[in-house]
């Protein structure tokens, strides 16, 4: 995963950037004069190197609009259909980092602060969206033949379940004018950059940080080659190309003939410096050095700078699981519990470190192992199982509302990183999305809680309202596993295969007879059990949850195997300890939950009724 946790001055800075974007004009005149350069082979090349480190961004400011906060409700749910439409429209080219020094940084920056802070930016998320597609995806979609009916279908469905208020409709605008003020000023800088005179500067520059040294016998305008590499490797280059323009080594009338390029044939003293695509763009420029380089109309000015990458801020020493799972829900609130989310953490997987059927990595003894873990789940039939109570069926489910209200919670930043490595988050975000029911509000696994919730006639506060934390009908523990899964999403780039492993855990746990004793209880007493045949479905070790997170573990251990076998165990460690992490966060919650039902529905409860 990439990107820091949540930085309060990074929100700060996007509510400026919204608020001082200013109506832009002559956007749809550059973006055409983009797409008429970008038709020529070399430079759609240039074009699509240049602007690789946004062109792996696209759309990524709808990344983090769909939390367990709101995934459950129709605007949710059409945003996690919007978001979906647009990554499928898109390309997806390899993730690239800009260099320090280039200007498209500070555009990168707003774009991952984005997706880190969506949630508080639903509108002018929204307001983004809708430029990009009336531009037709812009300078990202230079090239692109896909038709873009589905993001735009999508686009107007959430329209159909979001009716925004005069306020939100504002800020729906300012995303509008602050992407197309980012177009513009992204085609002016590629307009600049990808004219021939800023290519062969460009080109000059980089070849001269290897070329000195080999040319001070070389004389150019009374100067030695040496000294002129020297001047356009520190970016002054104009001089540099005017004195080739006027010496015997370019040919104007012929550039074929020029002794520049033919320094570049096989037996050459150049030969093998420059590229077949370079010698053209050199050659293009000998014929035409005073190509027309203007700029299309209309200003843009430059971005306010982004703050200075800032340490957590500070937060409580201490912070109760229940009041963490109430920050760690409302975005407001989150960038506080940050370093409270990171202790708790480290304190779980500190207690998770034990591992009695620890072995070495080996991918073949890793799937045998997951077969022989599902099997003997099967196998628990022959185990007792006590027939509980309607009562006891009823305040259990009470318990459980905490941890299945926000199921998926450990997931949410797998939109982000599935940009950054896509063989791992783009599963990981497959399982997400069916945890928020792909779209569809009545599959929103807390929605699917939510009828049996109803159905057994327990009324809770909104969970994420402050009254739901304090809601007395709770066991202590019963915000400690929920606490914990919140709790390492956010904190997920530091504890990414840690996270892996519980995502494993899991899915894993979702399987065998003990579910099936256990929806088979609910049943009896008349109580919708489709939550846990949910989970026995989707959960399957042939090709659903459990398949894909095991996967997910083999790819990602795959990346370390160029390091050796040392550099993969390392991380195997680190996977079995978050493998381990599910069942430390929950011990106290199934402690407490076993008796709370001894103490409230007595012994007999579990001894003195029909056993399975």
């Amino acid at each position: 995963m990439t990107g820091s946790c949540a930085n309060p001055a990074e929100k700060a800075w996007l509510e400026r950037l919204f608020a001082t974007a200013s109506p832009t004009d002559g956007i749809e005149a550059a973006l055409e004069r983009a797409r008429e350069r970008t038709r020529q082979p070399d430079t759609h090349r240039h074009w699509r190197q240049w602007f690789a480190p946004l062109a792996c961004l696209e759309g990524c400011w709808l990344d983090g609009v769909v939390t367990v906060a709101n995934g459950h409700t129709p605007l949710g749910s059409a945003l996690l259909r919007l978001q979906q439409a647009l990554r499928q429209w898109q390309e997806c080219p390899p993730a690239a980092v800009p260099d320090e020094v280039s200007e498209l940084q500070v555009h990168r920056r707003w774009l991952l602060a984005m997706a880190e802070w969506g949630a508080c930016f639903i509108p002018e998320a929204i307001g983004l969206t809708r430029a990009h597609l009336s531009l037709g995806g812009g300078l990202f979609a230079l090239g692109r033949q896909r038709d873009a009916a589905a993001p735009r279908e999508a686009l107007a469905n959430l329209f159909r379940h979001w009716r925004p208020s005069a306020s939100e409709r504002r800020r729906m605008a300012s995303g509008i004018r602050l992407y197309r003020r980012c177009t513009l000023s992204w085609c002016r800088s590629w307009l600049a950059a990808g004219g021939t005179v800023a290519q062969v500067k460009a080109l000059l520059r980089h070849k001269a940080k290897y070329g000195k040294g080999y040319h001070r016998h070389i004389q150019l305008d009374g100067r030695s080659l040496d000294d002129w590499l020297e001047e356009i490797a520190s970016g002054n280059g104009a001089a540099l190309l005017q004195a080739l323009l006027d010496s015997p080594y370019l040919n104007r009338k012929c550039p074929d003939h020029s002794l520049l390029l033919r320094a570049m044939d096989f037996g050459g003293p150049m030969f093998g410096v420059f590229s077949e695509a370079e010698r053209r763009l050199l050659r293009r420029w000998i014929a035409r050095p005073q190509e027309d380089e203007s700029l299309p109309a209309g200003e843009t000015d430059p971005l306010p700078a982004p703050p200075p990458t800032a340490e957590e801020v500070a937060s409580p020493r201490t912070m109760s699981n229940a009041r963490l799972y109430h920050h760690l829900l409302n975005p407001e609130l989150r960038s506080h519990a940050i370093p409270a989310a990171r202790r708790l953490v480290r304190r779980v997987l500190a207690r998770s470190r034990h591992h009695r059927d620890y072995y070495p990595w080996s991918p073949v003894r890793f799937r045998h192992d997951i077969d022989r873990r599902y099997r003997q789940a099967q196998a628990q039939n022959s185990a007792p199982w006590p027939w509980l109570s309607a009562e006891a069926c009823r305040w259990g489910i009470e318990q459980l509302a905490p941890a299945i209200l926000v199921d998926g919670c450990w997931l949410q930043r797998s939109a982000l990183l599935s940009r950054f490595q896509p063989e791992i988050g783009t599963t990981l975000q497959r399982i997400y999305r069916d945890e928020l029911g792909n779209g569809a509000v009545a599959r929103h696994h807390g929605n699917v809680y939510r009828r049996l919730l109803n159905q057994a006639g327990i009324e809770l506060p909104v969970f994420t309202s402050p009254e739901f934390i304090r809601h007395p009908g709770f066991v202590p523990a019963a915000f400690d596993l929920p606490a914990y899964l919140l709790a390492i999403d956010a904190v997920a780039e530091d504890f990414l295969p840690e996270l892996l492993g519980l995502n494993l855990a899991i899915e894993l746990s979702g399987l065998g007879e003990v579910y099936q004793r256990l929806a088979a209880t609910l049943e009896a007493h008349g109580f919708d059990a489709t939550i846990v045949r949910l989970h026995q479905s989707i959960d399957n070790l042939a090709g659903g949850h459990a398949a894909l997170a095991r996967d997910c573990i083999i790819a990602y251990l795959r990346r370390f195997e160029p390091g050796g076998q040392a550099a993969v165990e390392a991380q195997w460690r680190r996977v079995r300890h978050g493998w381990q992490s599910l069942r430390t966060a929950s011990r106290a919650f199934a402690r407490q939950l076993i008796l709370g039902w001894a103490w409230r529905f007595g012994v007999a409860e579990w001894i003195g009724r029909p056993w399975g």
